[in-house]
C-alpha cells in the first residue's frame, strides 16, 4: 500500500528476548578460545546452549585478557521470525539489536560464536575513547546497554520501567537508575571506571525526564548525562538526509548500507551446498542410498557380463 518494493530486510530483534552470559578469556590461539566460549556458554545459560542463537563481544583487559558478553536468542523465536519473513517474502541480511545500532560499541564489534570477524565502522561517536551507559526508552521497557573499550558489556531489558496507566506511558526512573546502579556494579573495576558518559534515547519528555534523574543519581559519581536529539553529522561517515529522525530502525538500515558491522548478529549463517548435501544425505539416508546404488552396478555388472558371454 505504501509502494514499498524492496524485499531486503534488517530486523531489529527485541532486547527483551536476548539472554546473557559474562565471561573472561585469557590470550589464546582463535580454534581455542572458540571452544573455551562454547563450554561458557553451555555453562553460563540456563537453557541448552544448542537451543541458541548464540554471538558474543569482547572488551580488553589487563594482562591480555578479554571481557566477553556472550548473548544468546532461542531458536524457536528466530525460527517463528524467518517464518513470517519467509511468508512476507521479505529476505533478511541482518538479526540485530536496535538499541546497538543507536549507541554503537565502537571498533571492537562483537562476532559469531562460532569465529569470524568484523570490520570496524566508518563513522565515529562522540566520547568514542569513554565508556558509555545508553538507555532507550521504549513502549514497554527501558533497553540498557554499556559499552567500553570497542565493546558491549552489558544488556538488559529493565522490565517495570514503564507503566501504561490509561494508555498514557509513565516512567519509572526509579527502577532505571537502581538497575543501572546493579549493572555497573556488575563490571569488572577496570570496565566501570572506564563508563564516563549516560545517554539516553526516547521520546523528548520521557528521555529528558529520566535524564535528569539520573543527572542527580550519576553526575556526583563523575558520570556526565545527556539526551540524544539527533546523529550527529559524521555518525555513519555517509551524509544523512537533513530530515533523519533518530529511531532504531534508521540507524540498523544506515549501519548496514555503509558496511557497519552489528554489534551482536543473531541471523542463522547459510549452510552452503556441500553442508546441504551432508544433511540430505544423512547417514540413515546414505546407507539406503548407498544400497540402492551397489544394487544398480550390480544390475548393469550382470547385463554386461551377460553380453560379453
Amino acid at each position: 500500500a505504501a509502494g514499498v518494493r524492496e524485499r531486503d530486510c534488517i530486523v531489529g530483534v527485541p532486547l527483551k528476548w536476548v539472554l546473557t552470559a559474562q565471561t573472561e578469556l585469557p590470550p589464546l590461539p582463535a580454534a581455542d578460545a572458540a571452544s573455551l566460549l562454547q563450554m561458557e556458554a553451555e555453562r553460563g545459560f540456563h537453557s541448552d546452549a544448542a537451543a541458541l542463537q548464540i554471538a558474543s563481544s569482547r572488551s580488553p583487559l589487563a594482562g591480555d585478557k578479554r571481557f566477553v558478553l556472550l548473548a544468546g536468542i532461542p531458536n524457536t523465536h528466530i525460527g517463528a521470525l524467518e517464518h513470517v519473513l519467509a511468508a512476507a517474502k521479505l529476505k533478511p541480511a541482518s538479526f540485530a539489536l536496535g538499541l546497538s545500532a543507536l549507541q554503537s560499541p565502537g571498533a571492537g564489534f562483537g562476532v559469531p560464536l562460532s569465529g569470524g570477524s568484523a570490520a570496524p565502522p566508518k563513522g565515529g561517536t562522540p566520547n568514542a575513547n569513554d565508556g558509555v551507559l545508553a538507555l532507550a526508552v521504549g513502549e514497554s521497557n527501558v533497553g540498557l546497554q554499556i559499552t567500553t573499550g570497542g565493546g558491549v558489556t552489558a544488556l538488559r531489558a529493565l522490565e517495570g520501567a514503564i507503566e501504561n496507566e490509561g494508555g498514557r506511558r509513565t516512567l519509572q526512573p526509579d527502577v532505571v537508575t537502581r538497575e543501572a546502579r546493579v549493572t555497573l556494579g556488575q563490571l569488572p573495576g577496570e570496565l566501570r571506571d572506564q563508563v564516563k558518559l549516560i545517554r539516553v534515547f526516547g521520546p523528548r519528555e520521557l528521555a529528558q525526564q529520566l535524564a535528569d534523574e539520573m543527572e542527580l543519581r550519576f553526575e556526583p559519581m563523575g558520570l556526565k548525562v545527556e539526551t540524544v536529539p539527533g546523529y550527529a553529522p559524521d555518525e555513519f561517515g555517509v551524509t544523512l538526509p537533513p530530515d533523519a529522525s533518530l529511531s532504531p530502525a534508521f540507524s540498523l538500515a544506515a549501519r548496514l548500507l555503509t558496511g557497519q558491522q552489528p554489534a551482536f548478529e543473531f541471523l542463522p549463517p547459510k549452510p552452503t551446498l556441500i553442508e546441504q548435501l551432508v544433511t540430505k544425505y544423512s547417514p540413515g539416508r546414505l546407507r539406503t542410498t548407498g544400497a540402492v546404488a551397489v544394487g544398480v552396478a550390480a544390475i548393469v555388472l550382470g547385463v554386461i557380463l551377460f553380453q560379453q558371454i
